[in-house]
């Protein structure tokens, strides 16, 4: 638990510089496209590619076969309660339904 409190100690802090130099006006609106096409198509990507750099085994491939069944079955399952519960007559209903399927979860794990 303390890792995990520090990384998220870490991440509001740098949250905290990027504000300052915002309101500082040291990064623009241009200069925040640039970074976050940056961090989206080129950090991302090798901190995803870097962190599975390891030697094969059968158990790896079983797991990764695990986790995307899984993963198939939780969309699937969450796709079914959206169309079950969000009714599309409702405005906005579309943007609710993917929010609900496609959550940004996931994106903390990298900086964690």
């Amino acid at each position: 638990m303390q890792a995990v409190f520090e990384k998220i100690a870490v991440m509001f802090i740098m949250m905290a510089i990027g504000f300052l130099l915002g309101k500082l006006k040291i990064i623009t609106n241009d200069g925040n496209r640039v970074l976050s096409n940056i961090s989206l198509f080129l950090v991302s990507p090798l901190l995803s590619f870097i962190s599975y750099q390891r030697e094969f085994s059968a158990s790896i491939a079983k797991n990764l076969l695990v986790t995307l069944g899984l993963t198939a079955v939780l969309y699937a399952v969450q796709i079914a309660l959206v169309l079950l519960f969000i009714p599309k007559k409702r405005k906005g209903s579309e943007i609710e339904r993917m929010s609900l399927i496609f959550s940004n979860c996931g994106y903390i794990g990298i900086p964690l």
